[in-house]
Protein backbone atom coordinates (compact mmCIF):
# COMPACT_ATOMS: atom_id res chain seq x y z
CA UNK A 1 0.00 0.00 0.00
CA UNK A 2 1.47 3.42 -0.83
CA UNK A 3 -1.12 5.40 -0.12
CA UNK A 4 -0.91 7.58 2.81
CA UNK A 5 -3.79 8.56 2.90
CA UNK A 6 -5.58 5.18 3.57
CA UNK A 7 -7.84 4.95 6.67
CA UNK A 8 -7.96 3.11 10.00
CA UNK A 9 -11.52 2.00 10.87
CA UNK A 10 -12.23 2.72 15.08
CA UNK A 11 -14.98 0.79 15.01
CA UNK A 12 -19.10 1.94 14.60
CA UNK A 13 -20.52 4.86 15.97
CA UNK A 14 -22.75 2.99 18.04
CA UNK A 15 -19.62 1.36 19.37
CA UNK A 16 -18.39 4.93 20.22
CA UNK A 17 -21.69 6.10 21.78
CA UNK A 18 -21.58 2.70 23.87
CA UNK A 19 -18.15 3.40 24.83
CA UNK A 20 -19.22 7.13 25.53
CA UNK A 21 -16.12 8.11 23.25
CA UNK A 22 -15.96 11.32 21.81
CA UNK A 23 -13.90 12.94 18.79
CA UNK A 24 -13.07 16.28 18.13
CA UNK A 25 -15.05 17.68 15.34
CA UNK A 26 -17.67 14.65 14.82
CA UNK A 27 -21.05 14.96 15.86
CA UNK A 28 -21.88 11.50 16.77
CA UNK A 29 -25.69 12.45 16.94
CA UNK A 30 -26.05 13.14 13.30
CA UNK A 31 -24.84 9.95 12.11
CA UNK A 32 -26.36 6.40 11.87
CA UNK A 33 -25.22 3.82 14.31
CA UNK A 34 -23.49 1.79 11.60
CA UNK A 35 -21.63 4.28 10.43
CA UNK A 36 -18.03 3.34 10.34
CA UNK A 37 -15.64 6.01 11.86
CA UNK A 38 -12.39 6.02 10.58
CA UNK A 39 -8.93 7.81 11.04
CA UNK A 40 -6.22 8.89 7.95
CA UNK A 41 -3.34 7.24 8.30
CA UNK A 42 -1.21 9.49 9.69
CA UNK A 43 -3.25 10.60 12.54
CA UNK A 44 -4.53 7.19 13.62
CA UNK A 45 -0.93 5.55 14.07
CA UNK A 46 0.07 8.54 16.22
CA UNK A 47 -2.47 7.71 18.77
CA UNK A 48 -1.89 4.02 18.11
CA UNK A 49 1.92 4.46 19.23
CA UNK A 50 1.04 6.47 22.32
CA UNK A 51 -1.73 4.22 23.22
CA UNK A 52 0.93 1.10 22.89
CA UNK A 53 3.79 3.40 24.93
CA UNK A 54 1.45 4.07 27.66
CA UNK A 55 1.31 -0.23 27.35
CA UNK A 56 4.48 -0.43 28.00
CA UNK A 57 5.08 -1.48 24.40
CA UNK A 58 8.86 -0.64 23.12
CA UNK A 59 10.01 0.03 20.47
CA UNK A 60 10.96 -2.88 18.78
CA UNK A 61 8.32 -4.39 20.58
CA UNK A 62 5.64 -1.94 18.70
CA UNK A 63 7.36 -2.97 15.31
CA UNK A 64 7.28 -6.94 15.92
CA UNK A 65 3.53 -5.88 17.23
CA UNK A 66 2.81 -4.39 13.95
CA UNK A 67 4.85 -6.56 11.73
CA UNK A 68 6.82 -3.65 10.63
CA UNK A 69 10.74 -2.62 11.36
CA UNK A 70 12.08 0.02 13.92
CA UNK A 71 12.60 2.58 11.06
CA UNK A 72 8.89 2.68 10.32
CA UNK A 73 8.24 2.88 13.94
CA UNK A 74 10.88 5.89 14.33
CA UNK A 75 9.20 7.04 10.65
CA UNK A 76 5.19 7.17 11.57
CA UNK A 77 6.42 9.07 15.46
CA UNK A 78 7.83 11.29 13.60
CA UNK A 79 4.96 12.01 10.77
CA UNK A 80 7.60 11.10 8.16
CA UNK A 81 6.61 8.52 5.32
CA UNK A 82 7.52 4.60 5.68
CA UNK A 83 6.01 1.93 3.38
CA UNK A 84 2.74 0.57 5.08
CA UNK A 85 0.85 -2.65 4.31
CA UNK A 86 -2.38 -4.06 4.15
CA UNK A 87 -1.05 -6.54 6.94
CA UNK A 88 0.06 -3.35 8.99
CA UNK A 89 -3.10 -1.48 8.36
CA UNK A 90 -4.77 -4.86 9.33
CA UNK A 91 -2.87 -5.09 12.65
CA UNK A 92 -3.43 -1.22 13.76
CA UNK A 93 -7.24 -2.12 13.29
CA UNK A 94 -7.34 -4.83 15.56
CA UNK A 95 -5.04 -2.69 18.57
CA UNK A 96 -7.83 -0.19 18.58
CA UNK A 97 -10.47 -2.55 18.87
CA UNK A 98 -8.26 -4.17 21.87
CA UNK A 99 -8.28 -0.94 23.27
CA UNK A 100 -11.85 -0.45 22.80
CA UNK A 101 -12.81 -3.77 24.48
CA UNK A 102 -10.34 -3.24 27.69
CA UNK A 103 -12.71 -0.20 27.99
CA UNK A 104 -15.63 -2.14 28.24
CA UNK A 105 -14.07 -5.13 30.12
CA UNK A 106 -12.23 -3.13 32.76
CA UNK A 107 -13.87 0.36 33.16
CA UNK A 108 -11.44 2.75 34.84
CA UNK A 109 -10.21 2.36 38.11
CA UNK A 110 -10.61 5.52 40.62
CA UNK A 111 -7.28 7.72 40.35
CA UNK A 112 -5.87 5.75 37.34
CA UNK A 113 -5.72 5.39 33.77
CA UNK A 114 -5.68 1.73 33.62
CA UNK A 115 -8.76 0.62 31.68
CA UNK A 116 -6.91 -3.27 32.04
CA UNK A 117 -3.02 -2.80 32.10
CA UNK A 118 -2.80 -4.80 34.69
CA UNK A 119 -4.44 -7.78 32.51
CA UNK A 120 -2.01 -7.00 29.61
CA UNK A 121 0.51 -7.55 31.64
CA UNK A 122 -0.53 -10.88 33.55
CA UNK A 123 0.23 -14.21 32.32
CA UNK A 124 -2.68 -15.74 30.69
CA UNK A 125 -3.17 -19.78 30.58
CA UNK A 126 -4.84 -19.07 26.90
CA UNK A 127 -1.64 -17.34 25.60
CA UNK A 128 0.57 -20.24 26.45
CA UNK A 129 0.95 -18.15 29.94
CA UNK A 130 2.49 -15.10 28.39
CA UNK A 131 1.13 -11.92 28.74
CA UNK A 132 -1.60 -10.73 26.63
CA UNK A 133 1.46 -8.03 25.88
CA UNK A 134 4.17 -10.34 25.25
CA UNK A 135 1.92 -12.78 22.96
CA UNK A 136 0.72 -10.22 20.63
CA UNK A 137 4.50 -9.23 20.38
CA UNK A 138 5.26 -12.39 19.55
CA UNK A 139 2.25 -13.10 17.30
CA UNK A 140 0.22 -10.49 16.60
CA UNK A 141 -2.91 -9.01 17.90
CA UNK A 142 -5.58 -11.06 16.29
CA UNK A 143 -6.22 -13.66 18.89
CA UNK A 144 -5.96 -11.57 21.79
CA UNK A 145 -8.76 -9.11 20.15
CA UNK A 146 -10.59 -12.25 19.39
CA UNK A 147 -10.18 -13.47 23.21
CA UNK A 148 -11.57 -9.89 24.08
CA UNK A 149 -14.45 -10.03 22.26
CA UNK A 150 -15.35 -13.12 22.99
CA UNK A 151 -15.13 -12.39 26.64
CA UNK A 152 -17.47 -9.62 26.10
CA UNK A 153 -20.27 -11.65 24.60
CA UNK A 154 -20.24 -13.38 27.70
Amino acid sequence: MTDQAKCIALGTVGEFQMLNITMPGLDLKSLGPEQIIRLKWAGGIQILLRQLSKWGVEEEGQARMLGTTCESIKAWQSREDAPVTDDVVDRCRSLFRIHMALRVIFPIRPNTDDYGNHWLHASNQHFKKMSPLNYMVENGPTEVKRYLFAAMQH
